[in-house]
């Protein structure tokens, strides 16, 4: 799906593969330091490791039953959404959301 913004690249959106697990990881970790920056201290922020975020991304891109989708413009992941099956047996869907994040300079274009 392609998105057009008012003088931006336009953003696809489309499904996750482990090979997007380094730039997921990316904007992750920049994301929670974007976001974070005046709630969280600095040495914590400063101290997200990007390679264990990787592995992370990396295993929950193969798990069976996690869905992601990942936002791109001009060929860089500007935002992600992951869902998967619901964790409680009364839950009303079963699936839930688990994360989702966009970069702060894209939040305002829609």
């Amino acid at each position: 799906m392609r998105l057009p913004v008012d003088g931006a690249p336009a953003t696809v959106i489309r499904r996750a593969t482990v090979a997007d697990a380094p730039e997921i990881a990316r904007m992750h970790v920049q994301s929670w330091r974007e976001t974070y920056a005046d709630a969280v201290p600095a040495a914590v922020l400063a101290g997200l490791d990007l390679e264990a975020r990787v592995e992370r991304w990396e295993g929950i891109l193969a798990r069976e039953g996690s869905t992601t989708h990942v936002a791109t413009a001009a060929d860089a992941v500007v935002g992600f959404a992951n869902a998967g099956p619901g964790r409680d047996a009364d839950a009303p869907v079963a699936r839930e959301p688990r994360a989702s994040t966009c970069s702060a300079h894209t939040t305002a274009n829609g």
